[in-house]
């Protein structure tokens, strides 16, 4: 069984790797920081895992992955997703798309489970 560090050490890098350009942050985005496209992810859960012979054999962890972008069609859209698809052990789901009004960014989000 992969350490709960080491599932979301995954997550780290497939964002990394999606789009290098791409500033990417756990949890938030820093106050100080102004930026116009940026991506932040966070687990929150454990979901469906395999308990077997009184303990954990497998921990599936799912979390959010949310790309902020003035660009409309912007690229990232299909590295992230195209990274996330090529990744063994990562299962996604675009949740949502959504322009936000206070910020004027688009929104998507997307919701991982690892394994």
């Amino acid at each position: 069984m992969k350490s709960l560090n080491e599932n979301l050490s995954q997550i780290k890098r497939i964002l990394v790797g999606a789009d290098p350009s791409l500033p990417v942050y756990h949890y938030y985005r820093p106050a100080r920081e102004t930026l116009d496209r940026y991506v932040v992810w966070a687990e929150d859960s454990e979901t469906t895992s395999l308990n077997a012979n009184n303990r954990k054999e497998q921990q599936q962890v799912r979390g959010t992955i949310d790309l902020y972008t003035l660009q409309e069609f912007d690229q990232a859209v299909d590295l992230i997703q195209e990274a996330l698809n090529t990744s063994e052990g990562v299962g996604w789901v675009l949740s949502s798309v959504q322009y936000e009004d206070e910020t004027n960014l688009i929104h998507y989000e997307w919701t991982f489970a690892v394994i």
